[in-house]
């Protein structure tokens, strides 16, 4: 594995970056985007300029498929399972956000009446 420099840049959607420019930014070789292309990590695209790129949502899960698989040593073909539990932990995270939310506007509804019903008495 090639260290490589920080790399800072603007992030904005639909931007593609060359395979070289994406490796550098994720900090991985150009071989490891290969990799993680044949397991279907990954998605390269034909470029505007007709170069073969990624683009950005696809530089950030290669950023996740590194540190899964250098950091916490997962293999390359098991990464794609891990990354559709995590997937379905923010869905749930996110869900339970929900019914929270709609509990306490339910709570603050049935308060509110509380509060009528008593001054009514």
């Amino acid at each position: 594995m090639t260290e490589y420099d920080i790399t800072a840049y603007h992030e904005v959607e639909g931007d593609h970056f060359s395979i070289r420019a994406a490796a550098r930014i994720a900090r991985v070789t150009e071989s490891f985007i290969v990799s993680c292309e044949h397991e279907e990590l990954v998605t390269t695209r034909r470029m505007p300029s007709g170069e073969i790129g990624l683009c950005c949502s696809d530089i950030r899960r290669l950023k996740l498929v590194r540190h899964l698989h250098e950091d916490l040593g997962f293999k390359l073909e098991n990464i794609e399972f891990v990354l559709n539990l995590r997937e379905r932990l923010h869905q749930l995270y996110d869900r339970e956000k929900q019914l929270v939310d709609a509990h306490h506007r339910r709570e603050q509804e049935l308060l509110a009446e509380i509060d009528a019903l008593r001054r009514r008495l």
